[in-house]
């Protein structure tokens, strides 16, 4: 009887000691694992910008379909973050600016998950509109080429000035966008400000 009772105090203490092991490297473990998923988030995030801009990028032979590839790409982006337990924000505008034609075409792209307001002012021209999530906004302007000019956008708290230097002897494209990616972990954030020359 004796024997048994020792057995069973052994077993209760190697038990207790077993679990208190375990109680102390829990904190550390979930240390570890949200470490591990801020690393893949912001690799995740990373790469999302990447493809954006790459999808300007690539569509720079057809130059009426850029801004069309960033919108797919955008909800195709979108899609896949909701997938993977995150929400996907994006602002976006694109700017074709066609030299022989004197025109700018300016698309603003609300995919940030919410109705916002847009404002733009180009040379004094002020428009603004209650955008929708996933709404497009195309806005044409007349400019002469080789000059530099403003465009402002007001946009859900936020303000942004780019600067069009434009071409009187090619096309260009210029770009903007606010991404954001919320996880249960923490906020990425990026804004991108480009300027594309169009073969």
């Amino acid at each position: 009887m004796k024997g048994q009772m020792f057995l069973i105090a052994t077993i209760i203490i190697i038990s207790g000691l077993f679990f208190v092991r375990m109680g102390i490297r829990t904190p550390e473990i979930s240390r570890q694992k949200a470490l591990l998923e801020m690393s893949y988030e912001k690799e995740f995030f990373e790469n999302m910008q990447s493809e954006l801009e790459n999808s300007i990028l690539f569509s720079a032979n057809e130059k009426n379909e850029i801004t069309n590839n960033a919108f797919d790409f955008m909800n195709f982006s979108r899609k896949k973050s909701y997938e993977r337990g995150f929400i996907l924000k994006t602002f976006f505008v694109g700017i074709y600016s066609n030299h022989s034609a004197n025109s700018l075409l300016v698309t603003t792209i609300n995919s940030m998950g919410k109705e916002i307001n847009v404002s733009l002012n180009f040379n004094g021209n002020e428009n603004s509109k209650e955008l929708k999530d996933y709404e497009r906004w195309d806005n044409s302007y007349q400019f002469i080429p080789g000059n530099t000019y403003w465009l402002n956008i007001t946009y859900d708290n936020s303000t942004r000035n780019l600067s069009l230097e434009t071409s009187a002897t090619k096309d260009n494209y210029f770009y903007y966008f606010d991404l954001s990616l919320v996880s249960t972990n923490a906020l990425h954030k990026q804004k991108i400000e480009k300027k594309l020359n169009l073969p």
